[in-house]
């Protein structure tokens, strides 16, 4: 079984070295950082000093590509709200907080632009709200998508009144009309 150092490089820049031991070298990816393209990876075998029993070699290139890693975010509520007409919903970002980024990436959440938009204007219990408008930043934020948050909230039903008008009638006179006001409904 040989031994020796394999080099790993990327178009010919150098990647790591693994020590090959067992007929087997792995670069470990925990300290090697590429970007977000194909790259074509080639290992070059060189023995031990003093090991005859086999030569340098080195491997024809293997594409890889590194695609972007996807975040989704938590910590995200939608208010519950009374029956407006729309499908409008109210955000409280304050705890939000991005998961699934690699611990040494900068990257960052932006909430400024966020916005909820309820499944439907009628009056519903954990109705789904659809959040859009979030962002991320930061050096290595090109490494990553983002996948929009939902939530849920509650839509209940709004309360109308009629307030009747004040009449009179004169005794023996004919019934007046009854007349109101109605408020508080959405047209």
């Amino acid at each position: 079984i040989p031994t020796g150092t394999v080099t790993f490089s990327d178009a010919g820049n150098a990647l790591g070295t693994a020590d090959l031991t067992a007929g087997v070298a792995t670069l470990s990816t925990t300290t090697l950082k590429v970007t977000l393209a194909p790259h074509e990876i080639t290992a070059a075998y060189t023995p031990l000093i003093g090991n005859t029993d086999f030569n340098g070699s080195a491997s024809a290139a293997t594409l890889i590509t590194i695609t972007p890693k996807d975040l989704t975010v938590s910590g995200i509520t939608a208010d519950n709200k009374v029956y407006d007409g729309t499908t409008s919903a109210t955000l409280k970002t304050t705890s939000a907080a991005l998961v699934g980024f690699v611990s040494s990436d900068i990257v960052t959440l932006s909430t400024s632009g966020a916005n909820g938009t309820f499944a439907g204007k009628e009056v519903g219990t954990n109705k789904t709200v659809t959040i859009s408008g979030l962002t991320i930043g930061g050096t290595d934020a090109g490494n990553y998508t983002l996948t929009q948050p939902t939530a849920t909230a509650n839509i209940t039903p709004a309360s109308a009144s009629v307030t009747p008008a004040e009449v009179t009638k004169a005794l023996g006179a004919s019934d007046p009309a009854l007349t109101g006001t109605l408020s508080g409904f959405v047209p």
